[in-house]
């Protein structure tokens, strides 16, 4: 892997569609314009084939803040369950499911993967029952 790429890969029942959307919802934002690019990959073990996978140039000021804005907006917009897994240039790692996370709290998970942000949760711990 490049060091200075973030990778960003899509699984769930819906990913197909996910990447066509991703693809064409990422490079609308300008601080990404021309630094996204698809790449295949191939799948581990014996399985034939290969899987896509996004590859974000991280070498401009700025760019991981807008990633991690842009995929969080994204996500919101998702209504089938679809997952990201997106890959920092330092090896940090955090996995996103659509379906089961605010727009928000993405947003404050990615800044933490791909930033050194603290992450700043909005999620709250269930009451216990009276």
């Amino acid at each position: 892997m490049s060091h200075d790429h973030v990778r960003i890969a899509v699984s769930g029942p819906g990913s197909a569609a996910a990447v066509e959307s991703l693809w064409a919802w990422l490079p609308q934002e300008p601080g990404l314009r021309g630094r996204v690019r698809l790449s295949r990959v191939p799948l581990p073990g014996s399985a034939m084939g290969a899987a896509l996978e996004f590859l974000i140039a991280t070498s401009a000021t700025g760019v991981l803040t807008v990633l991690a804005r842009s995929l969080s907006l994204w996500i919101g917009q998702q209504r089938t369950e679809v997952t990201i897994e997106v890959n920092s240039p330092d090896g940090r790692q955090v996995s996103l499911t659509a379906t089961k996370i605010t727009p928000a709290d993405a947003e404050s998970l990615l800044r933490h993967a791909l930033t050194l942000e603290p992450a700043e949760s909005t999620l709250t711990e269930p009451s216990p029952e009276s």
